[in-house]
């Protein structure tokens, strides 16, 4: 790109450039219509258009904001997974609850229930704690999701998370001291569903980094080192501008320029 003499900002000049700003802008008006990102400021705004452009993000339903830095949600790892698994790259996603069910130990010892019926309660809880011991998963806790996702070679990738009663991952707090996250406190189901999604396939895109793969799977720790540069990036309006792109010899050029917002040469924001 070129960059205008005054600003040293970079300049859109060609149709592929121009493209890509006319794309961060339509993302950046859909996040506006979230509700963490209506009232963000502009520049922010815009590179999390990049970064949801960047990695095929829909920040509608994919991405949170947890406190300034982007979040890409559950969601947005089932759709991953959906796609490995109709490039026959993986063969099933499963979850499953192994948390201590009262109504399985109610059910296992009630002797007004048929036989069969308490034995498949006892097998399902015995089983469960079983697990709970494989994945050293706290009794206490509300919930527990184990996933397992099965590979195209039958061998399989897991992820465990736990949530409720004070299991949950401990966080500092503004007053000092740490306390178990309020989040996965208030609705330990959907926390660790999420969780062990998360946590299975961040292990399969690691794993299939490198790899030739018809889908390519995203690569985990490029996306965190983006989630500490745009949360760190500079941001203010000294650094950051509007520019228009040059492109008025273009067919594009009859409408109005559209506002773009760049990073100098020292790559702000970290999406040079």
């Amino acid at each position: 790109m070129e960059q205008d003499e005054q600003t040293g900002l970079a300049l859109a000049t060609t149709p592929a450039e121009v493209h890509a700003i006319r794309a961060i802008n339509t993302v950046a008006s859909m996040i506006v219509s979230t509700t963490w990102g209506k009232d963000m400021p502009d520049p922010m705004r815009r590179a999390y258009a990049e970064y949801c452009r960047r990695y095929d993000v829909d920040p509608v339903t994919e991405m949170d904001n947890l406190g300034g830095t982007p979040y890409v949600n559950a969601d947005w790892f089932k759709r991953k997974l959906g796609e490995l698994r109709m490039a026959g790259i993986i063969k099933a996603v499963r979850l499953e609850h192994i948390h201590a069910d009262r109504r399985l130990d109610a059910l296992r010892k009630d002797e007004s229930a048929p036989e069969e019926i308490r034995a498949e309660a006892s097998r399902q809880w015995f089983d469960a704690v079983f697990k709970r011991v494989k994945h050293n998963a706290p009794e206490t806790a509300t919930a527990i999701c184990v996933c397992t996702i099965v590979l195209a070679d039958g061998s399989e990738i897991v992820g465990c998370k736990w949530a409720g009663n004070g299991t949950s991952t401990q966080q500092s707090r503004r007053g000092g001291g740490f306390g178990p996250n309020p989040i996965a406190e208030s609705n330990p189901v959907l926390t660790v569903e999420s969780g062990a999604i998360r946590r299975a396939a961040i292990q399969l895109f690691s794993h299939l980094t490198g790899q030739q793969h018809r889908t390519p799977a995203p690569d985990p720790a490029s996306m965190r080192t983006d989630y500490k540069r745009i949360a760190k990036g500079v941001m203010s309006d000294e650094s950051v501008a509007r520019v228009e792109a040059t492109y008025a010899a273009s067919d594009e050029g009859r409408e109005p320029a559209p506002k773009m917002i760049t990073a100098s040469a020292d790559g702000a924001y970290g999406l040079t």
